[in-house]
Parts: structure tokens; sequence; C-alpha cells
């Protein structure tokens, strides 16, 4: 990709060099506003991201209606492929001062926040799954359910660099590694119809600080830094009652549940309040289904 210039029209930076983590202070003369060009778009030198995963499960099947699966992942990726946030780099200038460019007077003047291959990414998880089914009532049941447990997300920012802190359960950019997520099915036949119910839920997480937050310029109320859990429910009802014809009605988000609100601002949803990589914000919605067989 090309290069994008683009002024820096925030009131919240300041030179991180001569004033901690370049946060703005006007009573102190090395920590004045400066608002320099940012750059943003491709690296010619830019290079693969490299993996090496592992994994190790076992599965329990006493019977044809009962099973539980437990499974142990890790995933080590080499040379991520990231945008340094301007965050990342105020709090850890001493590895990315030369992405602050300066005149002859030592002004910035410009932060490149281009794409690097910013060394190494650690995750490692658990899932759970577990399925039953039998008969009652005349009809057929059957629940199953998956859970992914997120023990450790940690990154570093360069091949020389130290570790980070475990990220899961917080808002780390690109990825929101989530503590917990769940999907639980149950189904039930009886002659023509079939029932489904379904929950979804996903763990609270860290918000993302705004910038003004952090500095202690604004402190609005009623925040308090967390996005809250999400649970929804969805229904469906199939009826097979004709020759290579089948109808599913279903209710999505059938107690017409809110999204968390999130005050992240820089991607996906920016000024949205929330984020669709954990939650859905149409709220209760209809679907129908027509199926024909020929």
């Amino acid at each position: 990709n090309g290069v994008t210039e683009s002024p820096y029209t925030g009131q919240d930076l300041a030179d991180p060099a001569s004033c901690p983590d370049g946060v703005v202070d006007p009573d102190n003369p090395q920590c004045q506003l400066i608002q320099p060009v940012i750059f943003t778009g491709g690296q010619e030198d830019l290079g693969p991201e490299e993996s090496e995963q592992k994994s190790v499960g076992v599965v329990y099947a006493p019977s044809e209606h009962f099973s539980i699966n437990l499974d142990w992942w890790e995933i080590i990726i080499d040379g991520t492929i990231q945008t340094p946030g301007l965050d990342e780099l105020l709090d850890n200038y001493d590895l990315f001062a030369g992405n602050f460019i300066r005149d002859g007077g030592g002004n910035i003047v410009a932060i490149d926040q281009r794409y690097i291959n910013a060394g190494e990414r650690n995750t490692s998880g658990v899932e759970v799954g577990v399925m039953a089914n039998g008969e009652a009532w005349d009809g057929i049941w059957s629940i199953n359910f998956n859970g992914s447990y997120l023990i450790e997300d940690k990154k570093k920012l360069l091949d020389t660099a130290d570790f980070g802190e475990n990220l899961v359960g917080t808002h780390s950019r690109g990825n929101i590694p989530l503590r917990w997520k769940h999907t639980l099915t149950a189904t039930y036949g009886h002659d023509d119809f079939v029932h489904m119910l379904s929950q979804i839920y996903r763990h609270s997480y860290d918000d993302e600080t705004p910038p003004g937050i952090a500095s202690g310029t604004i402190n609005p109320p009623g925040y308090d830094g967390e996005v809250g859990s999400y649970l929804i429910y969805n229904y469906s009802l199939t009826y097979n009652g004709w020759q290579d014809l089948q109808l599913t009605f279903g209710i999505k988000n059938l107690f017409d549940r809110d999204p968390p609100f999130t005050a992240h601002q820089n991607d996906y949803s920016p000024g949205a309040a929330f984020d669709p990589r954990v939650a859905d914000p149409r709220g209760r919605s209809y679907t129908l289904q027509v199926t024909y067989d020929f």
C-alpha cells in the first residue's frame, strides 16, 4: 500500500522524549501540545508472518448418546504484521524512537505508524465440547455445548523486547481476546416439527481507555472502563411436513438485548459505542427460510 500523511488534530499529545508517556501538561514547558503528521500505510520491507501450532485433546464417548471433548492448543506467531498504536509508541518510546521523525531543531514533525513486523505473539487456550441426545415424549432431543477458555495472549513489540502483560480479558486493538465464550444449543423434534433454542455468551473485558480519560482531562459520568458481558438467545421452528419443501421461522436475540457499551473509537465501528466482533447491534430480528429440493 501507499503511504498516507494525515495531520494529528488531537489536543492530548506531547513529546515522549521529554514528557512521560507523551501526556500534555500545560504547566510544564517540556509537555506542551504537539500536532505532527501521522504516516500510515505500507512498508516496502514488510515480511511474512510465520507460526508454530500445537494441540492435544481427548474425547470420551461412553455411548452414542453422550460424548465430551477437551482440547488444549497453542499458537506462536513470529513477525506479526501490525499497525503500531500511538499509545504503544508512546509507552515504548525507547524501542520506537526511530518512529518519531524530527527536524533539525529536534522537534517532532511526523510519527510513523505504518505496518511493521512486530515481534511475536503467543496465544493458548482450552476448548471444551459436550454432546448428548435421546428420546422423550415420542420425540428426539439433543444438546450441544461448545466453549472456549483463553489462557494466555501475550506479545512483544520487537524481537529484542520483552513480552508484555497477558492481554486476555482486555481490548488489544486488532483482536479482543475474551477470557470465555460459549454456544449452547438444544433441539427437540416431534412429528414434522423441530424446535431449536441456542444461547450465545461473550464474557466481559476491560475497555480501551480514551486518551482524554487516560490523561485526566475528562471524567464522564457512568464510565467504569469495562465492557459488559453479552448473552442472547435465538429460537427457530422448522416444519418438514411437505415433500421437498422445508420452512424455518426464526427469532434472533429473543429478548432484544442491547450490545454492551464500548468507548473504542479507532476501527470497525468508530463512534458507534459497540463492537461488532463481540455483539450484534440490530436487536431482535425475525428470519424466514424456505428450502426446496428438486
